[in-house]
């Protein structure tokens, strides 16, 4: 009889230490790239020192069979109502968070499909001082909440889809890839390479050299600049944690071998970049920087670089093209199937979790359509309360107000990483 998988929560090693256990780890578990090393060793090494993760580890006869971080936060979800939570890979502030992890989970051994059971069974048991334990976008094979949790505790799950092109199904489709898409997205493909052919030569490259990818990358950020200061600013790929983390993860990921910077010129001048990572046949687009001026108006450059990128994987034998999660019209249009994230919470009931809820159901919704903005409806909650708070000279208000300022997304409501082909 196997002995029971033993279950800890402990402060996270120094970053050396848990660098080699969990690589050590990953070469038995067969995780995605969100779960590899350079992911998560690469935030660890951008996150500020205040933030201190703790190490959820399970194992069998001394043996690790299963490895996750878990950060201490503030509870925010609402204003007002305090209290602490955990947040799995994560930190339940918008400012580290848009990086936008996703296909998240517990790293566990294949070997050893018990493991993540009994992890998320200790969390449940280990609620205290916790109000809240998040594992925001799981992958569709990640976690599943216990079918009985312990007294006094409730878990939800929120969806999300996540789009995916079957690389398979383009290399065996009779009349190729474009052929696979509905008409009209098939015709605004067709019709931005005609007017890029005009132009001069279309040509696809991937950086061949670190120095390659960097100059890539630097011409993608100016690119996706250009295009979110025309609609206002607001991109979080330019944040600067992100721009720190991204700095971090570049270098890491190309000495792997798990990322493609991808390039598409036309007549010489560069049309397009993606910036995506590659793990075990599985290319997951996560950022571009698309020049929406050099085919003139009413084109769609970004799709073309899109299908170009999707046409290229395929040759070279990958298993699929993830656009990830978003709601993106592109994505669907380009998608031959959805896959689903989750993102579990499970919580302690009680008066406070009661009252949570109600605002959730009744007056979230209200302050949703007074703000305008149905994801960033807290910034303007605080706005106006300070407002208020100042006009009627309740400096202890204000105070308190402000103190939220760090108030996360909600799971549903979580912001993703900015692509907009």
């Amino acid at each position: 009889m196997k002995e029971d998988i033993r279950v800890e929560l402990t402060a996270a090693p120094p970053i050396a230490e848990l660098a080699a256990q969990w690589t050590e780890l990953e070469a038995r578990a067969g995780a995605g790239f969100f779960l590899s090393w350079t992911w998560i060793g690469s935030w660890l090494r951008s996150l500020p020192a205040g933030l201190k993760p703790r190490l959820l580890r399970a194992q069998r006869h001394g043996r690790t069979v299963g490895l996750a971080l878990l950060v201490p936060a503030a509870d925010r979800t609402l204003p007002l109502l305090g209290g602490q939570a955990l947040w799995l890979h994560a930190t339940g502030r918008d400012e580290f968070d848009q990086i936008a992890i996703e296909h998240n989970g517990l790293l566990t051994d294949a070997a050893e499909p018990g493991a993540q059971a009994a992890m998320l069974a200790h969390l449940c048991g280990q609620l205290r001082p916790w109000r809240r334990i998040t594992l925001p976008h799981l992958g569709p094979d990640g976690v599943a909440l216990p079918r009985q949790l312990p007294a006094r505790t409730l878990g939800r799950s929120v969806e999300q889809s996540s789009w995916v092109v079957d690389l398979a199904a383009v290399r065996g489709a009779p009349s190729g890839y474009l052929g696979m898409l509905d008409a009209k997205t098939r015709y605004a493909v067709r019709r931005s390479r005609a007017a890029a052919e005009a132009l001069g030569p279309v040509e696809l490259t991937v950086a061949a050299t670190l120095a390659d990818a960097q100059r890539a990358m630097d011409d993608l950020r100016r690119l996706h600049a250009l295009r979110w200061n025309a609609r206002g600013g607001g991109s979080s790929f330019l944040a600067p944690f992100t721009q720190r983390f991204h700095a971090e993860l570049l270098p890491a990921a190309f000495a792997r071998g798990e990322i493609q910077v991808l390039s598409v010129h036309v007549g010489g001048r560069p049309l397009g970049h993606l910036y995506s990572f590659v793990r075990d046949g599985r290319i997951s687009f996560y950022q571009s920087g698309i020049d929406y001026e050099m085919l003139g108006p009413k084109m769609s450059p970004g799709l073309l670089v899109l299908a170009l990128a999707i046409e290229h994987n395929a040759a070279l034998g990958h298993r699929h093209f993830d656009l990830l999660g978003g709601a993106g019209h592109y994505k669907k249009a380009l998608a031959t199937h959805t896959e689903t994230l989750r993102t579990l919470v499970i919580e302690r009931s009680g008066v406070r979790r009661s009252l949570e809820a109600g605002l959730r159901s009744h007056v979230v919704p209200l302050l949703q359509r007074a703000s305008g903005d149905p994801l960033h409806w807290r910034a303007w909650l605080r706005k106006w309360t300070m407002r208020a708070a100042l006009a009627l000279s309740l400096p202890v208000l204000a105070l308190v107000v402000d103190g939220c300022s760090e108030c996360s997304a909600a799971p549903a409501e979580a912001t993703q990483t900015a692509s907009t082909p």
